[in-house]
């Protein structure tokens, strides 16, 4: 459960919405807007109030979901200015909010904006590339945390790897930056045999081998390598959805931009992510997790993507005898793990227990569908085990995120209100034998 912090939500629905499209630095442009600046959403064209509750008019569709954080800016009367969780969309040009004190007049004045807030995150550093996209480095600004890690983020075009080919993000976590390039301290993922591996390329064409832990942003989904060449095939954008507080946030996009696929899968997101975690344990400091696709491989031998690299989410199990690194499948990566002395592989286990292979939302174990069950939501949160011999220990709740144990019929971003909370469904990739998931994004009260 989300406590004491305003989770926030953005769509690629919304208005002005980065699109992640088959152009390098297309995911640094995403998370820029959504943790750094905001996006915009447009001009208020008339701003009333009675009392505490305020009606906003937009001279367009403003294309706004219940319960997303506006920043309204520029009003003469202060009351009217800051952030606000959107209380009802009325139609298609207007909305309403609650101001926190009671207006002082009955229609605003001035040249009023709006945006949809970020989550608040910094980012210190940052680059640029001459063949397009470049690097940047995130972290929260919450100095209540025990440690404040770096989301280092390349998302760049490189001569070695064909401009045609499946496009993603490295990321990792690093503990320490004093520039964009240097870097102390642990990271995750982290090899010390290989130091840069998560970073640096090998090889080229086929046979390139282009970083570790990967945000893949567009590609052929499932079934193609990351060497396909996508001019051959119809490219559209994809969809996504981030959601989030101050101390993290997960990042869920399709990456099937193919308008041929006949197996539809392009609301079929990735689970990824980074922030704080909830700790189990009184005595650990560093509670950082990164979500991302663990595999270090050619550009010819990877896909399955989510198969087999990260949908330990939505699949919820982990087998034991993995022991290499990096080990395929076990997609949360551990800032440190409990020695401290270096980052951890993780799995995101779902609580309740379930038969092998049940994808979340989508099972043929447990067929009984939400709205034979009057609408109850069943939840499980997702804990984080870490693998010690033979054996996976406990290590912390990962936050916001629930899995289903049972068939849902809730459509693709539908919010569903309940017992006083409100959460946000999300179509993810299970497995090849049952694709479509979907998991569930505590919103806080509703």
């Amino acid at each position: 459960m989300v406590t004491g912090k305003t989770v926030k939500f953005f769509t690629s629905k919304n208005n002005n919405a980065p699109q992640l499209l088959n152009v390098q630095g297309s995911m640094l442009a995403l998370l820029d807007a959504c943790l750094v600046s905001g996006i915009q959403v447009g001009t208020v064209a008339a701003l009333t109030a009675s009392g505490t509750t305020a009606t906003a008019t937009f001279g367009m569709v403003h294309n706004l979901t219940k319960h997303q954080i506006i920043r309204i800016s520029g009003a003469s009367q202060a009351e009217f200015n800051g952030d606000f969780k959107i209380k009802q969309i009325v139609n298609t040009n207007t909305i309403t909010f609650e101001l926190n004190t009671s207006a002082t007049v009955a229609n605003a004045t001035g040249t009023i904006n709006c945006l949809l807030a970020p989550l608040g995150f910094e980012k210190p550093f940052s680059s640029t590339t001459a063949l397009g996209g470049g690097r940047a480095a995130f972290r929260s600004k919450d100095e209540s945390l025990p440690n404040r890690p770096f989301l280092r983020v390349v998302d760049e075009r490189i001569s070695s790897y064909s401009t045609n080919y499946a496009k993603y993000a490295k990321v990792g976590i690093v503990e320490n930056m004093t520039d964009i390039d240097t870097m102390t301290g642990v990271q995750a993922p982290y090899i010390a045999s290989a130091a840069t591996r998560n970073w640096n390329p090998t090889g080229s064409g086929l046979n390139i081998k282009n970083g570790w832990a990967k945000w893949y942003y567009c590609a052929l989904g499932e079934y193609y390598p990351d060497s396909t060449s996508l001019a051959d095939f119809s490219i559209v954008a994809g969809d996504w959805l981030v959601v989030g507080t101050d101390t993290g946030f997960y990042i869920m996009n399709s990456i099937d931009q193919n308008l041929d696929d006949p197996f539809n899968h392009k609301n079929l997101a990735y689970c990824y992510g980074f922030g704080a975690f909830e700790s189990i344990a009184d005595d650990d400091p560093f509670n950082h997790f990164l979500l991302a696709t663990n595999w270090w491989e050619t550009a010819q031998s990877i896909n399955y993507r989510a198969s087999y690299g990260t949908n330990g989410i939505s699949i919820g199990l982990e087998d034991a005898s993995y022991t290499a690194a990096p080990i395929p499948g076990r997609s949360v990566l551990l800032q440190r793990g409990y020695k401290k002395s270096a980052y951890a592989q993780a799995t995101g286990r779902k609580v309740t227990f379930e038969a092998p292979l049940v994808v979340s939302g989508n099972t043929s174990g447990y067929s009984v569908s939400a709205d034979k069950m009057g609408g109850v939501i069943l939840q499980s949160p997702l804990i984080m085990e870490v693998l010690d011999t033979s054996q996976f220990l406990p290590r912390g709740f990962l936050p916001m995120i629930k899995t289903i144990p049972h068939k849902t019929l809730y459509a693709d971003l539908q919010l569903v209100e309940q017992s006083g909370r409100v959460f946000i469904a999300k179509e993810i990739y299970g497995n090849t034998g049952y694709p479509k998931g979907l998991v569930m994004f505590d919103l806080g009260e509703a």
